[in-house]
């Protein structure tokens, strides 16, 4: 339950992330359906719940946890539900960071309704009777030197070698295209000799393997062409401790919802992580489109490994943390006073 008496900051929720430190996977998550928005975390083990309700109540110390049982699991189907589930994956190297948010621009006193999940919840939660909707981040602590093949990127110029031009490459180059020039050249003789011939088997083959020469040399120009990114967006990603990530959507109907309407809702439900995306960075893009293969609940990624989206602390804070008191979010609970345990001694004699 979310404290009516919140204040704590964007920064609270990195740290929050920072200091869950097992190598355990464990899931934060959204719900909500037609009556009420929920905020989930979920783990394996009764060491690493233990540890998740241990740090959230330093980061939220007036938060209320509550256990939940399986009819209540947002995550788990219920008898003859229909679901259809994506994945979001990043759509660009994993050095590029999202949109993140500092504490100014997520402080509602300064900016009123300006958190990025007020946008999420609205859009899991606008469902009809019935339905609901889920968004799950199933997390486990990337290593310490995640970004060690991507600090070069943090300091190295993506338009050097424009700056500095290096003679020795001019020859290469013109040897390159001279060479591609003559074998096209070759290309067109040996053509127009077929044609002159009558061989129209071996004419036929080389018409149908021009376009695949010519796809060929454009994606070995895509290979070459160097990348270009934003050096301080890159330094401002490398310098965190991350998390690998498998953040899943999906939304849960009656037995009489068709597949056109569950897609039409859960695409709704993706756009509305279009807030974090950055046109010259990262975002995120569906992937894994279809029935969930396997439970929300089991804490085991759905997608192929080398899919699993590299987070920042402070990307993931933007993504779930707690609302603050300001904000006006409808149908999600609170807390009805702030209160304080009293230290143990006061109370030892009864």
């Amino acid at each position: 339950m979310t404290p009516r008496t919140n204040v704590a900051a964007l920064t609270s929720a990195e740290n929050l992330f920072a200091g869950l430190a097992l190598a355990e996977p464990f899931s934060v998550e959204l719900a909500a359906d037609s009556t009420r928005r929920r905020f989930v975390v979920r783990a394996c083990g009764e060491r690493m719940r233990h540890h998740l309700a241990s740090q959230l109540a330093a980061a939220y110390p007036q938060a209320e946890l509550r256990s939940v049982g399986p009819d209540l699991d947002p995550a788990r189907a219920r008898s003859g539900e229909r679901a259809m589930g994506c994945v979001l994956q990043l759509r660009a190297s994993a050095y590029l960071p999202i949109r993140t948010f500092n504490d100014t621009e997520l402080d509602a006193q300064r900016s009123a309704q300006a958190d990025p999940l007020l946008g999420i919840l609205g859009a899991l939660g606008d469902l009809p009777p019935g339905w609901r909707g889920i968004s799950q981040a199933l997390l486990q602590p990337a290593p310490e030197d995640w970004c060690r093949d991507f600090q070069r990127y943090a300091v190295q110029h993506p338009l050097e070698h424009e700056r500095l031009p290096r003679p020795t490459e001019t020859p290469a180059l013109g040897i390159g295209f001279l060479s591609v020039a003559l074998a096209m050249i070759f290309l067109a003789l040996q053509a127009y000799a077929w044609y002159r011939a009558g061989t129209w088997l071996q004419l036929i083959t080389l018409a149908c393997g021009a376009p695949l020469i010519g796809f060929a040399i454009w994606k070995v120009r895509q290979k070459l062409r160097p990348t270009v990114y934003d050096m301080d967006l890159v330094r401002e990603k490398v310098t965190r401790i991350a998390y690998r990530v498998e953040l899943r959507l999906a939304i849960f109907g009656p037995p009489d919802a068709s597949d056109g309407a569950l897609e039409a809702r859960l695409q709704r439900c993706a756009a509305a992580y279009r807030h974090f995306n950055l046109a010259a960075a990262n975002g995120f893009r569906i992937a894994n489109l279809g029935r969930p293969r396997a439970s929300l609940a089991e804490l085991a990624p759905v997608g192929r490994g080398t899919g699993l989206a590299i987070l920042t602390t402070r990307e993931l804070a933007g993504l779930w943390h707690l609302p603050h008191a300001v904000d006006d979010i409808p149908l999600v609970e609170r807390t009805t006073a702030r209160h304080w345990l009293p230290l143990p001694e006061t109370v030892a004699s009864g």
